[in-house]
């Protein structure tokens, strides 16, 4: 996001936020451009401020439980803006029928059950979307380079 924010056409007012429920995951350089900006919260309960705010959202690898899913997708819904996009990125599990990529997704299905979330997301997420009352959506399925 920082390398955008820095590429964005001078005169335009793109501006860039990041969340998260921790400080720690953001930079803490001085160099940053003057339209980002960070911010301590939970994409659960995003700002009311923000209601119909975004053009685009994009949420990378969120942590969340089974149960936050709906909720995290009700809020994002919330703030974007009428005819904006949000990017959806999750991690899939490891398919194939290799010794070794079948303990790749067993130790995967184990460390998800243990935080409380699902590791076959990538499955039930057209489903989480349409329940959020997006409206046109496209799912693409990939390995992350």
């Amino acid at each position: 996001m920082i390398d955008v924010a820095k590429t964005a056409p001078p005169n335009t007012r793109w501006i860039f936020y990041g969340i998260d429920v921790s400080w720690t995951q953001f930079s803490l350089s001085t160099d940053l451009p003057t339209n980002i900006f960070f911010k301590q919260a939970s994409v659960i309960s995003l700002p009311r401020s923000w209601d119909v705010s975004f053009d685009q959202l994009r949420m990378m690898h969120a942590a969340l439980s089974d149960a936050e899913w709906p909720l995290a997708l009700r809020e994002t819904h919330r703030v974007l803006k009428h005819g904006g996009s949000i990017r959806l990125m999750a991690l899939m599990k490891p398919c194939g029928n290799t010794p070794a990529i079948l303990r790749q997704a067993d130790l995967f299905n184990r460390l998800f059950y243990a935080a409380g979330m699902d590791s076959d997301l990538s499955q039930k997420m057209p489903q989480l979307v349409r329940d959020a009352d997006f409206g046109m959506f496209i799912v693409i399925f990939g390995w992350w380079h």
